[in-house]
């Protein structure tokens, strides 16, 4: 028996990717359209483990927006209030695509990246491939 080859069996259906999970999406939908929503998770996506406070992405573009010196802080609340801006327009009609955390860390074996206080963190949903409730913290 002889083979075609690799590129004659193969279509580009076979790559289309895999839906983001139906539930932390609606999570997102959540955080996006209710403020003062927050919510400990644990993500796993590829490469990485992160752990941090789900928030809506208003709330991460307010802190965006607060950080940052000088110039950099200039441009952070500038870009901030334009991406606001975008979402202000959008409304419901768009689809949630990415995760939002604050206090985010990397989680490798036992160590958390960073230390001390967490980073902001954005993730495309359909990127994650498994998460937890909660968040994880070091052993004491």
């Amino acid at each position: 028996m002889r083979l075609a080859p690799y590129s004659d069996r193969v279509s580009d259906a076979d790559f289309d990717p895999i839906p983001a999970d139906g539930l932390l999406v609606a999570l997102a939908e959540v955080a996006r359209h209710k403020d003062g929503f927050e919510l400990g998770i644990t993500v796993n996506v590829p490469g990485a483990t992160v752990t941090g406070i789900m928030i809506g992405p208003r709330a991460w573009l307010r802190i965006l927006g607060a950080s940052g010196e000088g110039s950099a802080h200039e441009f952070l609340n500038s870009l901030a209030g334009g991406m606001n801006q975008i979402l202000e327009n959008a409304g419901r009609e768009v689809t949630t695509q990415f995760l939002h955390l604050r206090d985010a860390q990397y989680v490798s074996g036992g160590h958390f990246t960073p230390t001390n206080a967490g980073l902001l963190w954005r993730g495309r949903l359909g990127e994650v491939t498994g998460f937890s409730i909660g968040t994880l913290t070091p052993a004491s």
